[in-house]
């Protein structure tokens, strides 16, 4: 009896050792394989790649501790294939409610800008694809910008980020800030109620709500702020701010966008405008660099309704058709060197300055010297200010080809009657 009944102790017993011991080690070292595999790399880009709606590709995952992990040698790619964001690690951790995301460096160009960008729009408008909350930090982010010399691109260095992509009582919100924390911040949010009422279809996506107030003082790249703009609805803000890989922007922005309408304020700066960049895209190519100052702008229904800037010209070169436009459209009178001995098409000028105003009254250009002078070459006045307003849409007669000042016919004219105020024009051009 005590040898069969010690039997059966020693069977329970390896039993036992093998159900609560041995299974369990060898289950943990099957799901340790299986987190180290390929497979495993393949199906954590799976789901990121469904969740972002951009193809991505992963070297390793490292598994940190319980629901944490660092993911190495990670691409972000566009559509074509091309790389967007190259990350050499990215740390997660997420929650039943939250998900982190940790970066040491990022390399951001205006066309990964401008994704990030379309996924932080997703995120405020399709709540049932981004349930969590997201926040991201990134301790070094710097601008990588387009650039012809050897090196192929130009490094702007920026700081740290901190984004915050957060839902609250029906109200989404995106906020973006430096670290370290300034006065400085975006912020993007739709109305407290989201969900459509019964029986109505969801707003379209032209059709979306939104609030958007940003402070910028540490100037950003132009080239950067156009990519961002390009996604939104508004035809006066996406310009596309063609103003050269140089060119720097600051300033605060407060905006709502109702139906796909934007209404809204702007004050800032654009500095270190390379005018042949800006004006690559018109009938007539003018050299030099330039200083924006916008006091106050305003626009309602995407249209500008009023307007209070100055612009500060350096030394350049400027088509003499482009100086008679500036008599013939806006009113500008003719200085001592309207025109060169030679009559020449294209002459140089030393510096500009002047101040533009438009309004319910009109157009005025106005100097912001005491001499009333607008432009100067080899220091003689070439254009002085204009005695009387004018319609603000004689701007596109300064944009129109050669030849056929009374009809604007562009790109260019097309868009800029499309954002200034509305005035009826007849059939000769006049208003």
């Amino acid at each position: 009896m005590f040898i069969e009944h010690s039997s059966r102790r020693v069977h329970l017993v390896r039993t036992l050792f093998l159900l609560g011991g041995v299974l369990p080690c060898l289950g943990l070292v099957a799901a340790a394989v299986w987190r180290s595999s390929q497979q495993h790399v393949e199906a954590v880009e799976r789901q990121a790649e469904e969740l972002l709606g951009l193809p991505l590709e992963i070297v390793g995952v490292d598994h940190l501790r319980p629901r944490a992990m660092r993911i190495r040698g990670l691409e972000v790619l566009d559509p074509a294939g091309g790389v967007l964001l190259s990350l050499p690690s990215l740390d997660l951790e997420w929650s039943a409610a939250e998900t982190r995301l940790s970066v040491p460096r990022l390399d951001c160009t205006p066309d990964a800008a401008a994704a990030s960008a379309r996924l932080a729009r997703d995120w405020l408008v399709q709540p049932e694809r981004f349930g969590h909350d997201w926040v991201v930090d990134v301790a070094d982010l710097r601008w990588i910008l387009a650039d012809d010399g050897p090196a192929g691109h130009r490094e702007v260095a920026a700081s740290g980020l901190h984004v915050e992509c957060v839902a609250v009582a029906g109200c989404r919100a995106v906020r973006l800030r430096r670290e370290p924390a300034t006065a400085e911040e975006v912020r993007v949010q739709t109305p407290a109620v989201l969900q459509p009422a019964e029986g109505r279809e969801e707003p379209a996506d032209g059709e979306r709500s939104f609030d958007v107030r940003a402070l910028i003082d540490l100037p950003l790249p132009a080239a950067v702020v156009a990519a961002v703009l390009q996604s939104s609805n508004s035809t006066l803000l996406s310009t596309g701010l063609a103003a050269g890989r140089d060119t720097l922007m600051s300033g605060r922005l407060t905006a709502t966008c109702r139906a796909g309408s934007w209404n809204g304020d702007i004050a800032g700066r654009l500095e270190r405008i390379d005018l042949e960049a800006a004006s690559a895209g018109g009938p007539s190519r003018v050299t030099g660099e330039a200083d924006v100052a916008v006091d106050a702008l305003r626009f309602e229904a995407g249209r500008l309704v009023s307007c209070d800037l100055g612009l500060m010209l350096s030394g350049g070169w400027v088509p003499q058709p482009l100086v008679e436009a500036a008599v013939a459209a806006l009113g500008c009178r003719a200085g001592a060197a309207f025109r060169t001995l030679g009559r020449d098409p294209l002459r140089s000028y030393d510096a500009g300055s002047f101040r533009v105003l438009l309004d319910g009254s009109g157009l005025a250009v106005r100097s912001l010297g005491t001499d009333g002078v607008v432009l100067r070459s080899l220091g003689l006045p070439v254009l002085e200010e204009a005695a009387v307003r004018v319609p603000p849409q004689r701007l596109s007669w300064m944009l129109s080809p050669a030849g056929r000042e009374m009809v604007p016919a562009s790109a260019a004219t097309g868009w800029l009657l499309g954002v200034l105020p509305s005035a009826a024009i007849d059939g000769k051009g006049s208003f």
